[in-house]
């Protein structure tokens, strides 16, 4: 399949194999985040298998890609209501 030679042969993290989620419904912001840091301090990429990812505010470190599967790997971008994020909810 394309995920498994992708990380196979470009050494990218399968996000599934941690604890990133698709599908899950939940802002996945925080695992996200902290793959993406990880695979910058290695100079990997990270690949997200097809699926929804709900995430609220995410940043591509230097030193590293981030790729799904084409026309099946969407992020999808949580706004948060603001009185809820005034509370610091």
């Amino acid at each position: 399949t394309f995920a498994s030679n992708a990380v196979a042969q470009f050494g990218a993290i399968d996000a599934s194999a941690n604890g990133v989620i698709a599908n899950s419904g939940s802002d996945i912001s925080n695992a996200l985040t902290a793959l993406l840091d990880k695979a910058a301090s290695h100079s990997q990429s990270v690949y997200l298998p097809a699926g929804d990812y709900l995430v609220s505010n995410i940043s591509l470190p230097s030193g590293t890609a981030l790729f799904g599967a084409r026309g099946s790997t969407r992020l999808l971008h949580r706004v948060m209501d603001q009185s809820l994020q005034d509370k610091g909810l």
